[in-house]
């Protein structure tokens, strides 16, 4: 769990010994009365696990496939791109009709 989720945890075990109602607890992680609500709902029904984002451990829905990855890191590791940084190597993927933005490419390693 991160610290907020901790932090929301002893939030949400405080509500539940009746310490703490969740008017003011909106207050105390900046959430607010609704967003309190919701987590308090699934905190009730699935425990620990109802605070832990649910999409956590899950690709990006907006990631690249497979084969246009395959397709940069190839060009990347001929010479003549050796000193090439991501935004220039951007370019010149555009240039050659691969589209890409920068921070899709992966930094390069130094060479040992």
């Amino acid at each position: 769990m991160s610290r907020k989720e901790r932090d929301r945890l002893r939030i949400m075990v405080g509500i539940q010994r009746h310490e703490l109602t969740r008017v003011p607890a909106t207050e105390l992680p900046g959430l607010s009365c609704r967003q309190t609500r919701r987590v308090w709902r699934r905190y009730a029904t699935q425990g620990d696990a109802g605070l832990v984002p649910r999409l956590r451990g899950r690709p990006s829905a907006r990631r690249k496939p497979a084969a246009r990855r395959d397709q940069v890191l190839a060009h990347y590791a001929e010479a003549r791109y050796a000193d090439f940084g991501p935004p220039l190597m951007a370019e010149q993927l555009a240039q050659e009709g691969l589209g890409v933005d920068h921070e899709f490419i992966p930094r390069p390693q130094p060479s040992a």
